[in-house]
Parts: C-alpha cells; structure tokens; sequence
C-alpha cells in the first residue's frame, strides 16, 4: 500500500494502517530528532512523543499538508519545545560526547582511513549543527539532509519558501566556516544527507 492509502486507512481506525505508517517515520525521525538536539535520550523521548502525537492525532489529519510535512511539524515542535526548556536548564559550554555520534556508515567495509575521515566529518558537522540557530539547524536537517523541498520545509516550518532559502544560505555558509576551520572543505552545497541515518 503506498503512503497516501495507508493514511486513509489509518484515519478510518485502521490498526495496521497506522502501525504501518509508524513504522515508516520511526528512524527518520528519530534522526531529526537527534540532531535537532544533539542528545540521544532526547532523541528517542521526541521520537515517541511524535509518534504518540501521530497515534492519538491521525483522525484530524485533514490532507491540507503532505503527511510527512505534519508528522515533520509536530515533530518540530517538539523538538523546539525540549530545547527551550533545555536552554533554561544547560549550560552553553555543554559538549556532546563522542558516544553519541551516530552517523551511518557505508554498506560496504570501508578501510580505516575513510572510516578516520567520516568520523572527522561527522564530528565537524555536529559541532556546525551546534552552532546554528535553531530556525538555522532545522532547515538544514529537513531540506539537505532529509531532503524535503523548500516547499516542505516551509509548510513544517511555517515561514515563506523565500526565508527557507534566505537560512539555508546563511546556516550553509556557517557549515563550510566550520568545517574550514577543521581543515575540510565541502563542496559548493554539501550533501549532507550521505551523513543520515536511515535516508
């Protein structure tokens, strides 16, 4: 059953419609989620709260947004929500530690260097991700490494498709400074999507 069917089903009290459909959105958000906030635990408490949202909403979607543009907005919410009260209660020196990279790597056995390289990249890259706003962080995340269109990522977001661009640019530029300042050098748009899990 494709998307559209199994949303149908589910809004007509479908159990394995809706299961289904949770299912499908569990890793990608639990990816957004991690890297909206950095941490896995609240990576994985954001990935239920959304999925619990999604449960107990499903019957007034009404099909006005694509699907994955809803469950992305409730899942930003979210997300936005669990950082305030974090900013409230951290400390702005706070660090991750290296246990909580978890970047995919490639299906085939890379050799150590490009193993070496990754974690490299996925470290420089998480510390960027740190450095940007939020509005900054989540159109990064939703556009280049989920790769939802600017239309999506306006319809999650709630702003017009020219601000997303307008962020994009400027958390993109935030990127490349960060990862020059690591000695990388990315190309003119990063494909930071290779980076996801799940994608």
């Amino acid at each position: 059953m494709d998307e559209a069917t199994l949303v149908q089903e589910a809004r007509r009290g479908s159990a394995d419609a809706l299961e289904a459909l949770l299912r499908t959105y569990q890793k990608p958000i639990y990816n957004y989620a991690y890297r909206m906030t950095g941490n896995q635990q609240d990576a994985q408490d954001l990935t239920q709260e959304t999925l619990v949202r999604v449960y107990t909403s499903i019957s007034g979607f009404q099909g006005k947004a694509r699907f994955s543009s809803w469950v992305y907005r409730i899942a930003s919410n979210l997300c936005v929500d669990r950082l305030r009260r974090r900013r409230r209660t951290l400390s702005l020196d706070a660090t991750l530690g290296e246990e909580e990279l978890v970047w995919q790597v490639p299906d085939q056995a890379p050799g150590p260097e490009v193993l070496a390289e990754q974690a490299d990249l996925s470290r420089a890259i998480l510390q960027g991700l740190e450095r940007l706003s939020y509005e900054h962080r989540a159109v990064v995340i939703l556009h280049d490494m989920r790769q939802l269109t600017y239309g999506e990522v306006a319809e999650v977001l709630r702003c017009p498709v020219g601000t997303v661009k307008s962020r994009l640019s400027r958390a993109r530029a935030i990127l490349r400074g960060v990862l020059a300042e690591q000695g990388m050098r990315p190309g003119r748009a990063p494909r930071w999507h290779t980076l996801a899990v799940g994608s």
